[in-house]
């Protein structure tokens, strides 16, 4: 009797704790389009980008990321729920994917509002070129995506909410430590072009895949860590973010 106690126990503990792998891809995994209002939408560049299949860039558990045939552009869907590629123990994220329903309108709205300012005010920084939250006027395009296993999917572009950038090289810890002289000063000028834009970093460790380099500058690729706090940016954030870089190293 103890022992069938304890075998419910452990696998009600690994049930609780562990995230599951989610669905393949399909439409159903991404944010909706708000019907809130209408609005136009960047006819030319969402043709061009979506002409031929886009392939599997990857994703975290926010965003699925995808490149355009050239290269030259990315486009992100954004998850409804947290999405995993495989299962991991982790009790906290598996509470939020039992309870997503429950928190994710509050957290699809932060998402947007964040790209959709950082769009308005700092493209530059973060390499957005057009934003898609609301029903477009002009009809867009349907979308071939290439899946992370080489499968084709078909969506309805119209029906979500994505966000497009220029695509840049997504830099990682060894590129860094190899390029430092080179790439501290550019760290330091985008740390610096942020915090007077008013804007700060909500994720509290230092993560080279969140950015990448485009034209010779630094860009922050994933934006939903971006939050605009002019009061906090303009005192202690700047100095906040070199520390956070610098220790990465150490």
């Amino acid at each position: 009797m103890k022992r069938l106690a304890y075998l419910t126990f452990v696998l009600g503990l690994i049930f609780f704790c562990t995230v599951a792998r989610k669905d393949t891809l399909s439409e159903t995994l991404f944010i909706p389009v708000s019907t809130a209002k209408t609005l136009p939408f960047s006819e030319k560049i969402i043709e061009e980008i979506t002409a031929k299949p886009l392939t599997y860039l990857g994703n975290g558990c926010e965003a699925m990321a995808f490149s355009s045939h050239d290269n030259r552009y990315v486009l992100k869907l954004f998850f409804r729920r947290e999405y995993h590629t495989k299962p991991k123990f982790d009790p906290i994220a598996r509470f939020r994917q039992l309870t997503w329903k429950k928190m994710s309108e509050r957290r699809n709205r932060h998402i947007a509002n964040r790209y959709e300012r950082a769009l308005q005010e700092i493209p530059e920084l973060t390499g957005m070129l057009d934003f898609h939250r609301y029903v477009s006027i002009n009809q867009l395009p349907i979308c071939t995506l290439i899946d992370s296993h080489g499968k084709s999917v078909v969506v309805d572009l119209n029906k979500l909410t994505f966000a497009i950038q220029a695509k840049g090289f997504v830099t990682d810890k060894e590129f860094l430590k190899a390029h430092r002289e080179e790439l501290d000063p550019k760290f330091t000028n985008f740390f610096t072009q942020m915090t007077e834009k008013g804007f700060v970093n909500i994720r509290r460790s230092f993560n080279p895949a969140n950015f990448a380099l485009l034209d010779g500058n630094i860009i922050m690729i994933d934006i939903g860590e971006l939050k605009y706090d002019p009061e906090k940016a303009h005192t202690s954030e700047k100095a906040y973010l070199e520390k956070r870089y610098l220790s990465h190293f150490n």
